[in-house]
């Protein structure tokens, strides 16, 4: 008999059961070839006996594998605070790795099916653990960032069509974060919510200056401090801005702070902070 079929016969016989102690009970006629090749050879024998201490091992290594009982619920619970489409795509995975798929996984592994669907199985299984804790390390990551990049996603914020077109609310109305009065000698003259790189919820105010020319300072809350910005106004803008755009940032209790100006931003800083 040729290896290939045989090989392909061997590996539809279960892990568990009597395929292996009593080939010649096999009810699917299929197996006959095969029963009649264990019956005459001991190398194929061999090789199923071979084939089928491993089956076992994989079942059982799957069924020692230890599963926090809230994990389903700590996943879904970071996938649904990152929203998007990635967000709903994790969650509907979730249902191929909840702890009772181990045993949904030791059941394929004893049906009598090839060890690829099994192989198949414990790859979707692999692979949807994978997505999911990359989704909670994307939800709970905030990566760090370097002056020089945030003075480019600075000019990103500032070139979005949507920042331009979205409507401002006047100081009358609270913002939901205060600026800095104490640094700035001009006060803003109106704010809005933005959704930037940073934070989604950051909050931006539009500051009065030359005319003809834009100044704005956002607000954004972050988990990790950039490094090499400190906690007041630099008097020297940040090195890299294009388009006439002078960039500072500072950062202070978990805020971090970026003013961006056509021009010189210095006129707007205080000589001397105020208490």
């Amino acid at each position: 008999m040729d290896k290939q079929p045989l090989h392909n016969l061997m590996d539809a016989c279960r892990p568990h059961g009597d395929d292996l102690l009593a080939p010649r009970k096999l009810l699917d006629p299929e197996m006959a070839a095969l029963a009649d090749e264990l019956e005459r050879d001991e190398t194929a024998r061999q090789a199923l006996e071979r084939s089928q201490r491993l089956d076992r091992a994989l079942v059982a290594a799957f069924q020692d594998v230890p599963v926090p009982g809230d994990l389903e619920q700590r996943l879904l619970a970071a996938v649904g605070a990152a929203g998007g489409r990635a967000a709903a795509d994790a969650s509907e995975s979730v249902a191929a790795v909840a702890p009772a798929d181990r045993a949904d996984l030791s059941s394929a592994a004893r049906q009598p099916q090839s060890r690829r669907r099994f192989w198949a199985l414990a790859m979707a299984a692999a692979v949807s653990f994978i997505a999911l804790g990359l989704s909670y390390w994307l939800v709970n990551h905030t990566p760090e960032l370097t002056p020089s990049q945030l003075v480019v996603q600075a000019q990103e914020w500032l070139s979005d069509e949507d920042f331009h077109r979205a409507a401002w609310s006047p100081m009358t109305r609270q913002p939901p974060r205060a600026y800095p009065r104490q640094y700035l000698a001009v006060a803003p003259a109106q704010w809005r919510r933005v959704e930037t790189s940073l934070d989604r919820k950051a909050v931006v105010y539009q500051i009065p200056f030359r005319q003809g020319k834009s100044a704005y300072l956002f607000v954004s809350q972050v988990d990790t401090p950039v490094a090499g910005i400190g906690s007041v106004p630099p008097r020297t803008p940040l090195p890299g801005a294009t388009g006439g755009w002078s960039i500072g940032a500072w950062q202070a209790d978990g805020l971090l702070f970026v003013l961006a100006a056509e021009g010189d931003y210095r006129s707007l800083l205080r000589s001397r902070p105020t208490a």
